[in-house]
């Protein structure tokens, strides 16, 4: 049991984040809703990923397939 988890843990860990949309709105006018109203209205859209440093990810995961390696052992004792 705890064999699978490390397991797919070290899967999880060689992924990269999920990357992050946003949307927003500035100086909409309330009053009337109207995007043309005012010169100053502005939709910004931006989409951000973050990268890990390295071979950060690819260590990381190699250190849990190695640390799932010892469960096996374990059992035989």
């Amino acid at each position: 049991m705890k064999q699978s988890a490390v397991e797919n843990r070290s899967i999880a860990s060689g992924t990269l984040p999920d990357p992050k949309v946003s949307l927003g709105i500035m100086n909409l006018p309330t009053d009337t809703w109207d995007l043309d109203q005012e010169g100053m209205t502005q939709l910004k859209v931006g989409v951000s990923q973050m990268f890990p440093r390295g071979d950060s990810l690819e260590i990381k995961k190699d250190q849990l397939q190695i640390e799932s390696t010892k469960f096996p052992l374990l059992r035989e004792r």
